[in-house]
């Protein structure tokens, strides 16, 4: 099947993306990577939140584009979108393009 044939995948993340769980998140999404063309990473659970969310969101959304994969973030509100507003980031425009700081 080729990209954007396979079954879009859905990743709820945790409400705790602090650097203590962020390793176990961190295999989660790549393994959606390696599965599906098509990736949504839903935010909404998220309560407690560090800048090492805020770095796999940024490299997800890195990774996504090389690859040429539809990637996209739901529910991003509350602790999530407070820390990517501090990083510089526009939640709404994290998938697409970002980017204040240029990252």
């Amino acid at each position: 099947m080729g990209v954007g044939m396979e079954k879009p995948i859905v990743f709820i993340l945790p409400c705790d993306m602090t650097i203590k769980s962020i390793a176990d998140i961190y295999s989660g999404v790549a393994v959606s990577f390696r599965d599906s063309g098509k990736i949504t990473i839903d935010c909404s659970k998220v309560s407690h939140c560090d800048i090492s969310s805020v770095q796999l969101l940024v490299a997800a959304r890195n990774s996504a584009r090389a690859k040429g994969l539809d990637f996209r973030l739901t529910g991003v509100a509350g602790a999530l979108s407070a820390a990517l507003v501090r990083a510089g980031i526009s939640p709404a425009q994290l998938p697409d393009s970002i980017l204040n700081n240029g990252a």
